[in-house]
């Protein structure tokens, strides 16, 4: 009977032990989460990526409609 309740209370030590050690881990994962969490607030949106690109292609296609009148306007450019 000794023998059995020792082993259960060397059993209950170690599910101790390993229960402590899920908490530390469930600690350590939180804080990795909440930086996660401030990394991925600080990148630019959907909207943000999309209206930035639409504008870089409005430009160049302006750029490209309008590149007789900005090379006449320059001085000393020539046209091709």
């Amino acid at each position: 009977m000794e023998a059995r309740v020792a082993k259960l209370e060397a059993t209950a030590e170690h599910m101790r032990a390993d229960l402590s050690d899920l908490k530390s881990d469930a600690r350590d994962l939180r804080d990795r989460m909440r930086t996660v969490e401030v990394k991925i607030d600080h990148l630019p949106s959907k909207g943000f990526i999309v209206s930035s690109v639409l504008v870089a292609l409005t430009v160049i296609a302006a750029l490209i409609g309008y590149a007789q009148k900005i090379q006449a306007f320059l001085p000393g450019a020539s046209s091709p």
